[in-house]
């Protein structure tokens, strides 16, 4: 059997950090679409209602690998999927 690479996602996380906490939030994006930092950074700001430009706000980002289970999942769905539309 032939080793797959494993699949990842790209996960963008921004962070703000004031006197009630640290608040984050996060955008998970296909890393081989190349997104646009500017706009994920933006879209991380508007979501934790802050400035992308303020000081108390920052982002960044991480690839991780799918866990083995999900992409097991989606390898099912999509074996039904084609199976499903053979009759059609």
């Amino acid at each position: 059997m032939i080793k797959q690479k494993p699949y990842q996602i790209e996960l963008f996380y921004g962070f703000e950090e004031c006197e009630d906490g640290i608040w984050h939030a996060f955008e998970v994006c296909d890393p081989d679409t190349f997104p646009c930092e500017d706009e994920i950074g933006q879209k991380l700001a508007n979501t934790l209602q802050v400035s992308p430009n303020s000081f108390s706000f920052k982002f960044d980002s991480m690839y991780i690998n799918l866990p083995e289970s999900v992409v097991e999942k989606i390898r099912a769905d999509a074996v039904k999927e084609y199976i499903g539309n053979m009759g059609r």
